[in-house]
């Protein structure tokens, strides 16, 4: 009976500390509030007036939602392991934080330059903290400047930034807030001639929420073929083909002078097969669309030939021990999958971007114990697989409005016991340990 009592105490003593610390990390905010006032965002007036795109994280409303996410979920996993992170925050870097973030990009003597822009509480902390980098301040804004190729001088990027702060703009006044929306955490503004187009990104409960549109370089929208998503797998279509993923698969099928245009998979789970070779086997169904013709046949023949596929037949092949099916859907096209042609559903679509289902099909990796055990040690593949877990469903979309303009509507929904900004949180301190 002693030994309950005391565990009851103990366990009311817990909860009375949980609660006192998130009391105090309201107060703390509070007082925050009240030391910098609301949020006061010179930086807005330094936006360049020539900027392409411009990216404004909302300190203020991300602060706010997540103490609010906070103190509805009482999660005191979080509140031990953000008490165990505070010493890493030793010095002060100058920045209001709660205020608005500006990120920009701009072209200048035919170079691509990147700028962040921040309200400053410290010059002298600021300046310290990035000596060293392009950057430039006043007492209330602080300018940070990168050339991506890097390519232009110090002394040159050094001249932009002083140019940049010397002259205030009215671009956010007159052409950037009239567009924006309330309690969005990110706003994206990119400018299509003399126009601006905006897309938001709201955290709300358990979703991730994001909408608009967006100006991109002209992009032809041809209708592809696509794997229509079910509900046994994770879909995933795009015509957003990295140069690099491109040269490679190019390589490894032996057709180097062709395009790959776009690509479509219905994706269930992995294998990693160990007794041959080491093998990544997908349990996935794939539609690959080329720019140029491509015989399906002569290509599947040229990879047997470095023996990594074998027993090639008019319909499918076996790799890593495991049975695939293949089919020329046209000249362009070539489905492959586990599952034969015939049984998947299609569907004949000009999206750029479909991301549908469950993300934690992604999670579902059958092999060696050894290597499993091995994989779960990178903080990478622990983080993917606790916030795959977690997210109930995925829905977006990336759509062609015009040839340089698209749409953009997706949602990330998390399992209704969770707050997203919580689980977001939590993963990023999960990977940093």
């Amino acid at each position: 009976m002693y030994l309950w009592k005391v565990h009851k105490l103990n366990n009311t003593f817990k909860v009375i500390g949980v609660l006192l610390s998130l009391i105090i990390f309201w107060l703390f905010y509070i007082s925050l509030q009240t030391f910098y006032n609301s949020p006061d965002n010179k930086n807005h007036s330094y936006i360049p007036s020539n900027s392409n795109i411009v990216v404004a994280f909302k300190g203020d409303v991300m602060i706010k939602s997540v103490i609010s996410d906070f103190i509805a979920s009482q999660d005191e996993a979080l509140l031990d392991k953000l008490n165990s992170s505070k010493d890493e925050v030793k010095e002060s870097t100058g920045i209001n934080f709660l205020s608005d973030i500006i990120l920009f990009t701009l072209t200048q003597d035919e170079e691509l330059i990147s700028g962040l822009i921040f309200n400053l509480i410290d010059k002298d902390n600021f300046n310290s903290n990035f000596e060293g980098k392009i950057i430039t301040s006043n007492e209330s804004v602080g300018f940070l400047l990168f050339n991506e190729n890097n390519r232009l001088s110090k002394e040159k990027l050094n001249s932009i930034a002083q140019k940049l702060i010397d002259q205030p703009t009215n671009l956010y006044s007159k052409k950037l807030a009239p567009k924006e929306k309330g309690n969005s955490y990110i706003s994206i503004w990119s400018k299509a001639d003399e126009s601006w187009k905006y897309t938001s990104l709201k955290v709300i409960k358990n979703e991730i929420i994001v909408e608009g549109e967006f100006v991109i370089e002209n992009k032809n929208h041809d209708y592809l073929t696509q794997l229509n998503q079910n509900s046994n797998s994770f879909s995933f279509s795009t015509t957003f083909i990295p140069q690099k993923v491109s040269d490679t698969t190019l390589s490894f099928l032996g057709i180097q002078d062709n395009q790959i245009l776009g690509l479509s998979t219905n994706y269930r789970s992995i294998k990693i097969e160990q007794e041959k070779s080491f093998e990544l086997v997908p349990d996935a169904d794939f539609i690959y669309q080329f720019k140029n013709e491509i015989n399906a046949s002569e290509v599947l023949k040229n990879i047997a030939s470095r023996e990594t596929i074998s027993n090639i037949n008019a319909s499918n092949f076996e790799f890593g021990g495991q049975l695939f099916n293949y089919k020329q859907v046209d000249p362009k096209t070539v489905y492959i999958g586990r599952k034969e042609f015939d049984k998947t559903s299609t569907r004949s679509d000009n999206s750029l971007l479909k991301i549908k289902g469950k993300p934690s099909y992604l999670n579902q990796i059958e092999g060696n114990s050894f290597i499993l055990r091995l994989i779960s040690i990178f903080p990478a593949y622990r983080v993917g697989n606790s916030l795959s877990n977690t997210i109930q469903n995925i829905d977006f979309e990336v759509n062609p409005i015009s040839n340089n303009i698209i749409k953009i509507n997706g949602k990330i929904e998390f399992k209704k016991e969770s707050y997203a900004t919580i689980e977001l949180i939590k993963n990023l301190l999960e990977f940093r340990q």
